[in-house]
């Protein structure tokens, strides 16, 4: 305990920190992909990954409630863009609606899950046990699914978009 409040584990740290860094390694490598229908589109990815990874490097780093704070306003933020872009066009023209494919799906679960992690490491949920034996678990399995994710040929065609005169244009995963 640390002023009334649990402190949080090491292990939930690290956790949050991978999921917030897979999260933005997805943003930043889908940049590039986003770039030839929109610079403005791009320009985001790019900073919510630059972001994400900054949060990361934080929530690991320093042991204080505002990088976690941060962290998780941040995947709020996307995971609220990403589900609005589903539905709806964006503003702006950050592009939309669009299908849910694995690469968005993993992203925005890997954001929900940071979420959650920042819940309790904010010591709104008291870290347990189960907490400690499941967060560096958590942590591989978000490396490896987003390794996976982004050298899958799906995502190669990923950000398929039909323009107005009818023309495909494919977008490259750079891992692919």
């Amino acid at each position: 305990m640390h002023g009334g409040r649990p402190v949080a584990l090491a292990s939930d740290r690290i956790a949050l920190g991978t999921l917030l860094a897979c999260a933005g390694a997805i943003h930043l490598a889908m940049a590039p992909v986003h770039a030839p229908t929109s610079g403005r589109q791009a320009a985001a990815f790019a900073t919510t990954g630059a972001l994400q990874l900054a949060a990361a490097g934080a929530a690991v780093a320093y042991r204080r409630r505002w990088p976690v704070v941060a962290g998780a306003a941040l995947g709020a933020a996307a995971v609220g863009a990403w589900a609005w872009s589903r539905r709806w066009a964006l503003p702006l023209g950050l592009g939309g609606p669009e299908e849910v494919e694995s690469v968005d799906a993993l992203c925005a679960a890997l954001e929900a899950a940071a979420i959650a992690v920042a819940v309790v490491v904010l010591g709104a949920a008291r870290p347990t046990i189960l907490a400690a034996r499941t967060a560096l678990p958590l942590a591989a399995v978000a490396a490896v699914a987003t390794v996976a994710v982004l050298a899958a040929p799906s995502t190669a065609t990923h950000g398929r978009h039909e323009q107005a005169a009818g023309v495909t244009d494919e977008h490259h995963s750079p891992l692919a």
